[in-house]
């Protein structure tokens, strides 16, 4: 998975996305991180609105609001069970990677109104054609 995350310019790849069945997602950094069986068990009350874009849905950017900071409990490739605190960037992928074994996506998480323009837009820049079903 680390080497289609590359290839694919992606920030996260949840184990689902690419027919994986289990609880397990990546996030690239140097060196790349794993995570096994992730549960978060704590978020903030402080949110960040970006933009965040999806390898299941490529060209599609949104404004999503999340938590800024997240603990996440979860298993590393050794094992070893650890709880750890993340903040900005890397918790926003976190989240979006959690929301995928959740069976969530990028619609799930915005307004219908915002996903409709959104998608209006790719369509005009890009010709691509998702419906609002692929999305919720």
């Amino acid at each position: 998975m680390g080497k289609k995350i590359v290839e694919l310019g992606g920030v996260g790849l949840a184990a689902n996305q690419v027919g994986i069945p289990y609880q397990f997602f990546i996030i690239r950094s140097d060196p790349i991180l794993g995570f096994y069986n992730p549960k978060i068990v704590d978020m903030s009350e402080e949110t960040l609105e970006m933009e965040e874009g999806c390898l299941t849905f490529p060209g599609l950017i949104v404004k999503v609001k999340r938590p800024r900071v997240v603990k996440i409990r979860f298993a590393d490739p050794t094992g070893n069970v650890s709880t750890k605190v993340f903040q900005d960037m890397t918790a926003r992928v976190i989240q979006h990677e959690m929301d995928h074994l959740e069976g969530m996506t990028l619609g799930s998480r915005i307004s219908r109104l915002k996903l409709e323009l959104a998608l209006k837009k790719l369509k005009k820049t890009k010709s691509m054609t998702y419906s609002i079903g692929d999305l919720i």
